[in-house]
C-alpha cells in the first residue's frame, strides 16, 4: 500500500480576480500531511495556518488530525472577523446578488471521531462564538429584503446555544432563542439536528 507525502507552504500569497477592485491578500498556507496506508499511527494531517486578509480584516484557521485513516483525532482552531460586503467586491458572486452585515468567529474543537460517534460529548472540548451582525440580503429570487440585525451562537459539546437570533424580511420580524442538540453528528455524521426554538414575532405577513 502506498505512503503519500505533502508539504505546501505559501507566503504573501494574493488573489484578485479581474473586474473586481479588492483583493485577497497577506494569504499564507502551512501544510504537512502523510498518508501511511499501511501504518496510520504514521499519518497526520497539520495545517499549522491557514491565514489571508479581506478588506484589512483577518482571518486565522489551523487544524491537525492525527490516525486519520481509522479513528481521527481532530484537533482544530478558527478565529477571524470578514466583512461580508467586502465579498462581493473580492469575490464573482451571482448577478443581483447583495450582501452586507459583520461575520466573527472564534471556535476551539478537539476530539476523537469515535468520541463523535458514541455520542461521549463530554469527552470532546467544543467551545467558542459565531456573531453575525448588520446582515442584509438582497437577490432576485427574494421579493423581500431579509436582514438580520444580530445573531448569535455559542458553541459547547453537547449543544449550541442560540443566545439571539432577530430579523425581519419584508414587513415581517422574527426573534428566535433556544438550543441545538446533535450538531456535532450532523457535521461528521450527517445526522439530524435536534432542538427547542422559542418564536417571537410582531408580526408575520404571510401575503409576502
Amino acid at each position: 500500500m502506498p505512503v503519500i507525502g505533502l508539504d505546501l507552504h505559501v507566503k504573501d500569497g494574493y488573489i484578485k480576480y479581474a473586474g473586481l477592485p479588492e483583493p485577497i491578500n497577506k494569504v499564507a498556507i502551512d501544510l504537512n500531511a502523510l498518508l501511511d496506508m499501511n501504518v496510520d499511527k504514521n499519518s497526520k494531517i497539520d495545517l499549522s495556518k491557514l491565514h489571508f486578509e479581506l478588506a484589512g480584516n483577518p482571518f486565522n484557521a489551523s487544524t491537525t488530525i492525527r490516525t486519520p485513516l481509522t479513528d481521527a483525532n481532530i484537533a482544530a482552531k478558527l478565529n477571524g472577523k470578514i466583512n461580508i460586503s467586502s465579498l462581493s467586491s473580492a469575490l464573482p458572486l451571482a448577478d443581483e446578488l447583495s450582501l452586507s452585515g459583520i461575520m466573527t468567529a472564534n471556535i476551539d474543537f478537539a476530539g476523537l471521531m469515535s468520541q463523535v460517534e458514541k455520542e461521549e460529548y463530554e469527552k470532546l472540548k467544543l467551545d467558542g462564538t459565531f456573531i453575525l451582525t448588520d446582515f442584509a440580503l438582497k437577490a432576485a429570487d427574494f421579493a423581500q429584503e431579509v436582514k438580520i440585525s444580530k445573531m448569535d451562537l455559542t458553541f459547547n459539546p453537547a449543544r449550541v446555544a442560540l443566545n439571539a437570533f432577530d430579523a425581519s424580511i419584508g414587513r415581517s420580524d422574527i426573534h428566535l432563542t433556544g438550543s441545538l442538540e446533535n450538531f456535532l453528528s450532523y457535521v461528521f455524521k450527517n445526522q439530524t439536528i435536534k432542538g427547542q426554538l422559542n418564536l417571537a414575532a410582531n408580526l408575520i405577513d404571510c401575503n409576502e
